[in-house]
């Protein structure tokens, strides 16, 4: 089996710092092609933001990757 390389990135965790968020599909599949799972996606954000203390600035949504602007309260 082969050894699959994995990105590695420093964590940093300041309070008071808003933070950049990059996550992917399963595999990088292009599931985010059509309006009823993007819409679902932004039903997930808003749930989130209900149960979780931040401000969402900014988002968008692309075929296998979404990035989030946030700020934690």
């Amino acid at each position: 089996m082969p050894h699959l390389h994995r990105k590695t990135r420093k964590t940093f965790d300041t309070p008071g710092d808003s933070h950049f968020l990059t996550f992917s599909t399963f595999k990088r599949l292009p599931l985010l092609t059509n309006n009823r799972s993007c819409q679902w996606m932004v039903k997930a954000i808003a749930l989130s933001r209900d149960q979780n203390p931040f401000d969402l600035w900014a988002w968008v949504i692309m075929r296998e990757h979404i990035h989030i602007v946030l700020h934690p309260h």
